[in-house]
């Protein structure tokens, strides 16, 4: 049975779309099914027709896991595989957001004019159509 919190905390990501749309299916299907393994999970959604691919099923939960709004909460024998697995919970939380390591523009522009310099410079040793060829590109044309 699902707490009360979270069952808020459900409604609150779904009402504002605080997820992405293939986490937002994960978690969704983690708050009506778990706690369970990820291969639970992902049996429980391809029998809905909604699986994409299994371990899509893995990644979204790490990923969810990492904004806060799933937990592992065990280990236990997975009823699909038989092996030892993860046992994933909802959590009462909202997604946190993660700040990545964005490479400021200049870093960005820098190594952009690196690699097509080297691009160039490969094109003109193996011969003047594809040196003209880069040039064209990069003028646009």
């Amino acid at each position: 049975m699902i707490r009360e919190t979270t069952y808020d905390a459900y409604e609150y990501i779904k009402a504002n779309g605080l997820l992405g749309a293939r986490q937002w299916e994960v978690y969704h299907w983690l708050t009506k099914h778990g706690p369970c393994t990820a291969n639970e999970l992902y049996d429980f959604m391809d029998e809905s027709g909604t699986a994409q691919v299994n371990n899509n099923t893995a990644t979204r939960l790490g990923e969810l896991r990492d904004r806060g709004v799933v937990t592992e909460v065990d280990e236990r024998k997975c009823t699909i595989t038989d092996r030892r697995c993860i046992v994933w919970q909802c959590t009462s939380q909202l997604p946190k957001v993660i700040e990545r390591n964005k490479i400021p523009k200049r870093e960005q522009l820098r190594r952009l004019r690196a690699a097509t310099n080297y691009a160039l410079k490969v094109f003109k040793e193996r011969g003047r159509s594809h040196y003209d060829e880069m040039q064209n590109i990069l003028a646009g044309e």
